[in-house]
């Protein structure tokens, strides 16, 4: 936990000097920073010994394609790209992939966030246990993740054979990409959020509160109907009444709440778009309590709140903007610590090893 904290408070300070005009290259040294850590690391994160033997286990052979390799999960350009990584090995392939992202990241925060607050797109990216670190353990979804931060581009541009063309990439990597695809509505409806609008946000938030059963059934079906391959994150989902909702979840959601009010008086039509991709992160958090599934869909959409929050706080007086900042930054780093002191994520995350610390190149 120690480095990773280090590793963030300096990646933030340097896009915090980016934002206050002190340092012209502050952001991109926040981003070099990242992606060192990310590029280094070394058994870190639930998923990476899996990633790793999943990477030998490809490779294993020096005749074989896809056709007669069948593994959970395995989309085909994941197959191939570690075919290709197999004279470099599984440490090359990692490094590469945070450049990637790292780039992503980068030319996302620097298009569409407020200078301003480049520190707090930082700041989110990095604390929000949902991005950055877990994200790192989900590689193949860290890619699929990417892509569609690239095609945002092709939203705001109506471009919709190129949106469709790296939406369908990106489901070479993660098939729930493709859920993505009907996304590119969002860039033909120009209409701004009105009171109605934020009524009608928050009865179809809540109705899946009250209707659980129905709605789990429902998505059952539609899951193994359509991604049988993810069926796993159904078996395992563990249920969670209204009864049970506690104050983080109405903290949550009154951030939430607060852009859905804040929606009304945005007329510029690329952030109209963030703030609708904020509202379906938004619709989509009661369903994450009960399936994993839902849960990891809205890795997708989670970057949003690094343009949306900046875009919230331009709207605000001073008073009220450093309130809600410093809400925001206090619930993070809560969950933040909780993070590092669960029962799923603390033994894979606590200690961070870099590669320098194995005996030999994998």
């Amino acid at each position: 936990m120690v480095a990773t904290l280090i590793v963030n408070i300096l990646a933030v300070f340097f896009a915090w000097l980016d934002s206050r005009k002190l340092n012209k290259y502050g952001l991109g040294i926040s981003v070099f920073i990242i992606f060192v850590f990310l590029a280094l690391r070394f058994d870190f994160g639930n998923d990476y010994p899996g990633y790793l033997q999943n990477f030998l286990n490809i490779n294993r052979y020096h005749l074989i394609n896809v056709d007669s390799f069948n593994i959970k999960g395995n989309e085909i350009a994941w197959f191939y790209l570690n075919r290709f990584f197999k004279p470099f090995g599984f440490f090359s392939l990692v490094i590469v992939l945070a450049a990637f992202n790292c780039y992503v990241l980068y030319r996302f925060i620097k298009k569409y966030v407020p200078q301003r607050y480049y520190w707090f797109a930082i700041f989110l990216y990095t604390f929000q246990t949902s991005q950055m670190l877990i994200l790192s353990s989900a590689m193949r979804q860290a890619v699929a993740v990417s892509f569609f931060l690239i095609a945002i581009d092709f939203i705001v541009k109506k471009k919709l054979i190129h949106y469709f063309v790296t939406i369908f990439i990106a489901s070479l990597f993660h098939t729930s990409a493709i859920i993505l695809l009907p996304l590119i509505l969002l860039s033909y409806l120009n209409w701004n959020l009105k009171f109605r609008h934020i009524i009608l946000v928050l009865i179809l938030f809540i109705l899946p509160l009250f209707l659980l059963d129905k709605t789990i059934n429902s998505l059952n079906f539609f899951i193994n109907q359509y991604f049988n391959t993810y069926s796993y994150y159904l078996d395992n989902s563990d249920r969670v009444l209204v009864s049970d909702i506690g104050i983080g979840f109405v903290i949550n959601v009154s951030f939430y709440v607060v852009i859905l009010y804040y929606s009304q008086f945005e007329f510029d039509k690329t952030n109209k778009l963030f703030f609708k991709i904020a509202v379906i992160s938004l619709l989509l958090i009661p369903l994450g309590f009960t399936i994993q599934l839902i849960g990891r869909l809205n890795f997708y959409f989670l970057p949003s709140l690094m343009v949306v929050f900046p875009l919230v706080f331009l709207k605000m007086r001073n008073r009220s903007r450093n309130i809600l900042i410093g809400s925001i930054i206090v619930f993070t780093l809560y969950n933040f610590y909780l993070f590092f002191n669960s029962g799923v994520y603390a033994e894979h995350f606590k200690d961070y090893k870099t590669i320098l610390t194995s005996q030999y190149w994998m």
